[in-house]
């Protein structure tokens, strides 16, 4: 059968029915989308010079919606993906044109004025804030809380604020956006104010008209507001625009504020601590500041910074929301603010030092040592929905724990200072460290046995170290995941840091010699500048910089103030760097001798008293080999100071010898002596001829004395010593044949041998 294909009629027959349930399923698919493109949801419409969020919803091909920060509505009816309809805003409207995009994702719009009115599909609108009106003192709250959700950058929350507000008969002439910014303007009156929202009548409110002065804080001036009754439904009675300006400058007066953006995150008072700590536009710095921190050990201040104010954040969403214009914004007065009371602790907020322009505002630091059994105590409190609203998404440790305690629940019980959750990923967090440790140690062993020319099994030194490294690094870049007390994560912190640091030195100091071994082999395989001495010198000052480093690391991430202690030190400080001169004076030394370089490795020197053959040159000191096969260590500073004399840069051995002829000697005796050495010294292959002397030098009391210089042209000390030997025992053989007259005073050999 398999040698048998389908006759072509019968392959059409499978063929079509497939391509047919193809069709089928792309029209399906493309069917659905576009019944997927529905106008029924939530819109983020911007046109020009403003915007507001749009609530559509379609059914059977009509779209009905509003958009209530302009008190506005929509009516339309579906072509396709066009919408064609109108705007309606009490009295005033006018056509508009929306045409979906192809995702129905977005839309582009246009009004009959040709203006262009867009859009964006929200999937997560905020809840619209409940407007209550049924006395002053909610109508109040509504307002404050639309109010103080715009700083939350939610400018629909300005709908609430309108809808409670009361224009009279000037209402009906005033377009929507006149009316936001009336409305815009009493918010920041207001704001310049402190008061308790129970201050405002309730349903104890008599007659249809209230009136209340809102006080500025730390003065005598008050803003003047109105609420009336209208049909059963209390609203805020709008001032005047010069009225508001006026009672505006009266507030601005009696104490000055920052009008600029961003002037709360100067913490100027206790206001401005919870505006800093709500604004989404402050950065973990700015957040940070506003916590009294310096109770903590510095080294992990910006970690327990960061829980406290997600801390603060679950403990005040439990409490309610903050209304800010109850917090007093008077950056004069010296009484703590009290904003929540609980047996297990407290939320207080304090002036850091005396007044003046310099002093901030912030969270006390027994508030701060407390938020943690606070949030725990009031965990299981419902937030409140409001207040809710600017709790962002929960992450890192607190996601992670609201994970363990939906999944295992019995995790969270204490285990001292810990919970048992914390105690298991520790555990777990280290094991993982060590197990990736394991799996770093073979590309790291790959590397070192490349860089040292070694194999894998000889490479094995660097393994314990790049498993240590691994380990810590992970632990310190992840702990924070486990929100760890203070104390737990500080001694974990010091222990970590250094045991990295070590691993990283232990490692590095394996590196360095592994590098300085290639380089010296290479170098004593060819004669470059860059040999044996300098390798050594910068092996050492590396192996130094380790060292140093790894100090350095540890005193940074445990911000030990290193440059405070030394300077602390005084009298001390000097008698350490007095102490210290020679080994400073030894290092500047090494310097010097690589600068110069007066002699490399293997090279024979004379510097004093300091005669032999260097075998190696470090930071603090060089190693002589000499003559009697000892070891010396000589200071780099005592060498760079001296006369060195290198003998290992001969070009040539130089050996001299004196025959003395006494008075009884002929003139043919001391030439044909003379002729003999020129003789003696021109046979030999390795003596240098054309630097070859020997004659008679002087004349003295007992006779006249006849000298020889040869430069000898040998590359060692074995084979001077024996040329030296061979000339020296053919000079005395050619002075026996010559049976040359001594010096009275002084016999030759064979006269001595005769008598």
């Amino acid at each position: 059968m398999y040698g048998h294909p389908l006759p072509r009629q019968h392959r059409l027959a499978f063929i079509r029915p497939g391509l047919a349930a193809a069709l089928f399923l792309l029209i399906a698919i493309l069917g659905g989308a576009a019944q997927a493109a529905s106008w029924t949801g939530s819109w983020d419409t911007r046109w020009r010079g403003g915007g507001a969020m749009l609530d559509l919803q379609e059914q059977d091909g009509r779209v009905t919606g509003t958009y209530p920060l302009y008190g506005g509505r929509i009516e339309a009816e579906v072509r396709g993906r066009e919408l064609h309809g109108r705007w309606i805003e009490g009295d005033r409207f006018g056509r508009i044109l929306f045409v979906m995009s192809e995702d129905g994702a977005t839309f582009m719009g246009r009004f009959d004025t040709g203006e262009w009115w867009t859009g964006g599909r929200v999937t997560n609108a905020a809840p619209r804030i409940p407007v209550d009106q049924a006395t002053p003192r909610r109508a109040m709250r509504t307002f404050l809380t639309g109010f103080n959700r715009t700083r939350l950058r939610d400018e629909e929350a300005w709908g609430a604020a309108l809808a409670v507000a009361d224009f009279g008969e000037e209402g009906a002439r005033l377009r929507s956006g006149q009316k936001l910014a009336r409305v815009r303007a009493l918010a920041e009156a207001v704001d310049l104010a402190t008061f308790r929202l129970w201050s405002i009548p309730g349903h104890s409110a008599e007659g249809d008209v209230v009136s209340v002065n809102l006080p500025r804080a730390g003065t005598d001036a008050t803003f003047q507001l109105q609420f009336r009754r209208r049909d059963g439904l209390w609203a805020i009675v709008m001032p005047p625009p010069e009225e508001i300006a006026a009672q505006v400058r009266a507030l601005r007066s009696a104490r000055p504020a920052a009008e600029a953006s961003g002037a709360h995150f100067a913490l100027r008072s206790p206001r401005d601590v919870f505006l800093t700590l709500f604004d989404p536009e402050a950065n973990e710095a700015q957040r940070l500041a506003a916590f009294d921190l310096s109770a903590l050990p510095e080294a992990i201040r910006a970690h327990e910074g960061r829980l406290a104010v997600e801390y603060l954040r679950q403990v005040l969403a439990r409490i309610g929301p903050v209304l800010p214009q109850e917090v007093p914004d008077d950056p004069a007065s010296a009484q703590i603010y009290l904003h929540f009371e609980h047996p297990l602790g407290r939320v207080a907020v304090a002036r850091q030092g005396e007044p003046g322009p310099t002093a901030r505002w912030a969270l006390t630091d027994d508030s701060v040592a407390t938020l943690r059994t606070l949030w725990t105590a009031l965990e299981a409190m419902p937030t409140d929905p409001e207040a809710a609203q600017s709790l962002p998404d929960p992450e890192g440790y607190f996601a992670i724990r609201r994970w363990v305690g939906v999944t295992v629940p019995a995790l969270l019980v204490s285990l001292g200072p810990l919970e048992a959750w914390q105690v298991v990923g520790t555990l777990l967090a280290i094991a993982l460290g060590w197990l990736l440790g394991l799996i770093a140690s073979w590309p790291a062993m790959l590397v070192f046995g490349w860089l040292a020319g070694v194999p894998r099994r000889d490479a094995r030194a660097i393994a314990w170290p790049a498993r240590l490294a691994t380990a810590s690094a992970l632990w310190l870049s992840g702990s924070h995941w486990l929100g760890l007390p203070d104390m737990v994560e500080g001694a974990l912190l010091g222990v970590f840091s250094i045991t990295l640091a070590a691993a990283i030195a232990w490692g590095g100091w394996h590196v360095v010699d592994a590098i300085a071994g290639r380089l010296s082999r290479a170098a004593s395989r060819t004669a470059a500048q860059v040999d044996e001495i300098m390798v050594s010198l910068l092996a050492g000052a590396a192996k130094v910089a380790l060292v140093a480093g790894a100090t350095v690391f540890v005193a940074l991430t445990m911000h030990i103030p290193v440059t405070g202690i030394v300077a602390g030190l005084g009298v001390g400080g000097l008698a350490f760097a007095f102490a210290s001169r020679e080994t400073l004076s030894n290092v500047f030394g090494a310097g010097i001798l690589l600068v110069d370089r007066p002699f490399k490795q293997g090279d024979a020197i004379l510097a004093g008293d300091v005669r032999g053959i260097v075998e190696g040159v470090g930071i603090r000191s060089t190693r002589v080999r000499t003559n009697e096969d000892s070891l010396m260590v000589v200071p780099n500073g005592k060498l760079a100071d001296a006369t060195i004399n290198n003998l290992g840069t001969r070009r040539y051995r130089v050996t001299t010898g004196k025959v003395a002829v006494g008075w009884t000697g002929t003139p043919e005796q001391v030439d044909a002596l003379i002729a003999g050495i020129r003789t003696i010294l021109d046979a030999r292959d390795d003596v240098v001829k054309e630097k070859t002397q020997a004659g008679a030098t002087s004349l003295g009391p007992d006779g006249i004395e006849v000298e020889f210089t040869a430069f000898l042209n040998v590359s060692s000390l074995a084979r001077e010593r024996a040329a030296k030997h061979e000339i020296l025992r053919e000079v005395l053989a050619l002075a026996h044949r010559l049976k040359l007259p001594a010096c009275e005073d002084r016999p030759l050999p064979w006269q001595t041998a005769r008598k």
